[in-house]
Parts: C-alpha cells; sequence; structure tokens
C-alpha cells in the first residue's frame, strides 16, 4: 500500500537510520582540498550550501538550440559524488533551472545538475525527453572531469519536471526515445523522484481540452494525437527493469489528479520495481515538508549512495 503521512515506528526507524547514512556519505565524498577545478572550467564561487558551482555549461546543441545546465558540487570532495539531476518546470514551456532547492543536496554530499530543455512551443514531444536524456549523457561523458559518480544518478522533478522524470525512469535505453545528442553513454537512471507529475497524458490531455499544457506539449489535442500522448505517458512504458521511483502527491491537486501518482506507482508494484507513494494533504505546486524531506532523501541514499558506503544496503 502507499505510504501515508502520518509519523510510524517504522518512518522514525527510516529517520535515525538516514542520520546516520548522511553522516556516512559525507565523510566520504567531503573532506578538505582534495578536489582541483577541471581544465577550462571555472567555478562561479560558492552558492548557499557551501558548493562549488559551474554555471551554463553546454550539453548539447539540438538543431542548433543550444541547452545548458548548472552543476553543483560539494565544497570538498574525495571520492566521485552522486549525482542528483533537476527537472525544473511547472510547465513544459516554463522550465527554469534556477528554482532548483541546491542545498537541500549538496549539503548531503550529492552533486546536482540543474538542467534546461527545449520547451514545447519550440520543440514538442519527444524533444524535451530527448534533452534529458542528453543531459544524463552528458554527465556520464564528463564523470572524471567533474568528479562525478556516473554509475550513481538520479533525477527529482515536480510537475513538468516530475513527468520527464518519471519516463526517464521508464524508458531507459529506449531507442525511439533516446534522442542522437551524445551518443555512447547510457540514459539510465538509478532512481527518480516525480512530484505531483503527470504519468497518464491520454487521461489528463482529455480532461484539459485542446489548448491544454498537454496539448502544447504533443503538438496538437490529444484526439489527434492519441498515439503521441501514449508514448509520452510515463504509464505506457512500465516494466520490470525501471528505475526505483518516489512518489510525492497531494490530495488536493486540482491540476494533476492524485490518481496518476497512484496509476504508475500501482504498476510499478505489479512489476516488481521498487517505488513509494507518499501524499501530503495539500494541492499542487505544494513543496515537501522537513518531515517527507527526510523520506526522500531516505530514498535517494538507499538508491544512490555507494554500496560499501551504504548503511542502508541490508534492506535492499
Amino acid at each position: 500500500m502507499p505510504a501515508k503521512s502520518g509519523g510510524t515506528m517504522k518512518a522514525n526507524i527510516h529517520r535515525r537510520v538516514l542520520a546516520v547514512g548522511w553522516v556516512c556519505l559525507g565523510l566520504v565524498v567531503t573532506a578538505q582540498g582534495r578536489f582541483e577545478d577541471p581544465p577550462n572550467y571555472t567555478p562561479g564561487g560558492l552558492v548557499p550550501g557551501e558548493a562549488r558551482f559551474y554555471g551554463n555549461l553546454e550539453y548539447a546543441k539540438p538543431d542548433g538550440h543550444s541547452l545548458r545546465l548548472d552543476l553543483y558540487l560539494p565544497k570538498d570532495l574525495v571520492e566521485p559524488a552522486p549525482v542528483v539531476v533537476w527537472i525544473p518546470g511547472r510547465d513544459w514551456d516554463a522550465a527554469n533551472k534556477k528554482s532548483c532547492p541546491i542545498s537541500r543536496f549538496t549539503k548531503l554530499g550529492y552533486a546536482v545538475a540543474s538542467i534546461e530543455y527545449r520547451p514545447s512551443k519550440i520543440a514538442p514531444f519527444p524533444a524535451p525527453l530527448h534533452d534529458c536524456k542528453a543531459a544524463i549523457r552528458w554527465l556520464r561523458a564528463n564523470a572524471s572531469r567533474f568528479h562525478l559518480n556516473e554509475a550513481r544518478i538520479g533525477a527529482f522533478g515536480e510537475a513538468a519536471g516530475g513527468h520527464l522524470a518519471a519516463l526517464l525512469g521508464t524508458t531507459g535505453n529506449v531507442p525511439e526515445l533516446e534522442g542522437s545528442e551524445n551518443p555512447g553513454f547510457s540514459s539510465r537512471l538509478q532512481a527518480v523522484c516525480v512530484l505531483y507529475g503527470p504519468t497518464d497524458l491520454v487521461t489528463l490531455g482529455e480532461k484539459q481540452g485542446p489548448k491544454g499544457s498537454v496539448a502544447r506539449l504533443l503538438g496538437g489535442p490529444v484526439a489527434e494525437k492519441m498515439a503521441l500522448a501514449e508514448l509520452a505517458s510515463p504509464l505506457s512504458h512500465v516494466t520490470r527493469d525501471d528505475s526505483p521511483c518516489y512518489l510525492y502527491h497531494g490530495k488536493r491537486d486540482r491540476q494533476v489528479p492524485e490518481m496518476q501518482s497512484i496509476l504508475l506507482y500501482s504498476a510499478l508494484d505489479r512489476a516488481g520495481v521498487r517505488a513509494r507513494l507518499r501524499f501530503s494533504s495539500r494541492g499542487h505546486g505544494a513543496w515537501p515538508s522537513d518531515m517527507a524531506f527526510s523520506d526522500i532523501h531516505y530514498f535517494l541514499l538507499k538508491n544512490l549512495a555507494p554500496q560499501r558506503l551504504n548503511p542502508l544496503v541490508a534492506e535492499r
């Protein structure tokens, strides 16, 4: 059954283990003065949370459209850092990579890559997904340069960004959805976190009508783009080898009904994929509480921390 918001003995145990895990992860990937800036890359200084910042790194240029990401590294690195890819977007046309809650992750030893992607008004689906996958492949191609752990990459997104994160988790290495930028590297992820993201675009698009955000993403009404709407739905791609998935949704969400997360959770669970669903009592766009974020970090630690350092490895 989906996890509920109330405090339980299991949740308390999770928080205690998570605290140990944070310390464990932090001790290994952060220590004074062991990481040097890569050649030809100069950090833009420190940002809140004491992260090293490399801004506007071009990761792809599809059809001449320059796509960039901001990379934040824990200030002092010893071992390659696991990576959280932040996928912005309350709408597929309104993605702002500056919206990333950087210190939530860097203070725990994660590197953060906050990416941009082509808005649907410029390039409809599958272009935004192609861009996200190109960013992941770029990170793997440049992992040694920036001291990243290419085997431990996860994605985190809200709303439209959550939809793309869910697709990343369910379409790893699906040829027709890979795109052509940065070939030679895998786009598979080790974990995804989906905050109130659409998962069934056929149902949601029909509800929104021909002028809704789903129709804009598809380049036309769902009635005229049914096959594309199914292709763009994470629910259509669930298989047993999908990435572990954390879903968070507000019960008062009127823009993306909670059933969108329930359907994906149920499909993943039936397929044998590690999945967790947590509800809040709030509406669309409400950020997780500190307690909910502790649960999210527990999930990330369990799936992204190197196994030999992971106090949760026995629970896998």
